[in-house]
């Protein structure tokens, strides 16, 4: 697919199902699973899309000059079973505007932590562009971002 269509296909990718032999359907028997997605110019944003039990977590983005807000990180949770999704609310210590990073799902302590990337800073009245030198952890129960480590 493209475009849209490939925003589609990755998503059929990501949320196939087993079929279910005993029920009554005999379309509902028959697994949905995908072998491939093969995927033409898919939109993106350069995001992270973190999946978390039947959620995907989509982290930051790249969007269009003028409706960046330094200050704030976009946050959304896709719902894989029904496609719904919403914002998330966050606090802490955010990174920012943020993209091209990387994000890494902690089962254990129910976070994500990302790293590397680039931020949208304000300097001089203008929005710049910065290499991430943090890493940032997004505590999923509390929603609440924490900067873990300053790089050299």
């Amino acid at each position: 697919g493209a475009s849209a269509g490939g925003h589609l296909s990755l998503m059929m990718g990501c949320a196939s199902r087993e079929g279910n032999p005993s029920a009554k359907d005999p379309v509902d028997r028959v697994s949905s699973r995908i072998a491939a997605v093969g995927c033409f110019f898919p939109p993106t944003d350069f995001h992270s899309a973190t999946l978390v039990g039947e959620s995907i977590y989509i982290i930051g983005s790249l969007s269009y000059l003028g409706t960046r807000a330094v200050s704030e990180t976009p946050v959304y949770q896709l719902n894989c079973q029904n496609f719904q999704i919403e914002p998330i609310e966050t606090a802490g210590e955010k990174p920012g505007w943020i993209h091209r990073h990387s994000a890494e799902y902690n089962e254990e302590a129910q976070t994500i932590q990302l790293s590397g990337g680039k931020l949208y800073v304000e300097r001089d009245d203008s929005q710049q562009l910065e290499d991430n030198d943090n890493r940032y952890t997004l505590d999923l129960t509390t929603r609440a971002w924490h900067r873990e480590v300053d790089r050299p």
